[in-house]
């Protein structure tokens, strides 16, 4: 259309105008062209997904970043129009809105003073009671049970209670407990 917002705002102060950019509209990125794993990897997103960085089956920072950072702004400005009678103009970085995705990560630096390791955190990977194990038929089964209970209920009901005695139980058997259900998931049917 070739209308910016300075274009319009005059004749329609009430107006509500979204950007949404790469890398925003300021510093030296800024005329930068890039996608979404670019986008990942320069705000540190992409050095999580795994011991090796793997790009995510879905635009993370495109969709998660960019598009949902943009409602949640463009809701705010309606909100804040409704109450002064102003519009007002909006900048979406997708780098800059990827960065909440790593808040929990921070918070491991943050308490340990280590960089995180991608794939290998409490909830990236390293738990056994939390993470992704493949079954006889090559699918995949998510294994979600934080909790002491879940977790000795699901392997009660499978009539795997030994493992959980044996080795899940116990504080010095626990975190190597995925090596003890590979090879147990491998032999069954993702229907378990």
């Amino acid at each position: 259309m070739g209308y910016g917002y300075d274009d319009l705002k005059e004749r329609f102060p009430k107006l509500i105008y979204c950007g949404i950019y790469g890398y925003g509209t300021e510093g030296k990125y800024r005329n930068f062209a890039g996608h979404d794993v670019n986008y990942l990897s320069l705000s540190g997103v992409l050095s999580q997904t795994g011991k090796t960085p793997q790009i995510p089956g879905y635009q993370l920072a495109d969709i998660g970043g960019g598009t949902m950072t943009a409602l949640s702004s463009i809701l705010a400005a309606l909100y804040a129009r409704e109450k002064t009678g102003k519009g007002q103009k909006i900048s979406v970085s997708m780098m800059d809105s990827s960065l909440p995705f790593l808040s929990l990560y921070g918070g491991i630096y943050g308490a340990t003073g280590k960089n995180p390791e991608g794939g290998n955190e409490l909830l990236s990977g390293k738990l056994p009671n939390y993470n992704v194990y493949q079954t006889k038929e090559g699918r995949w089964v998510a294994l979600g049970a934080l909790e002491d209970m879940f977790f000795k209920t699901f392997y009660d009901r499978l009539g795997w209670i030994n493992i959980w005695k044996n080795y899940l139980q116990k504080k010095e058997t626990f975190l190597n407990g995925k090596k003890y259900l590979l090879p147990i998931f491998l032999q069954k049917h993702s229907k378990i």
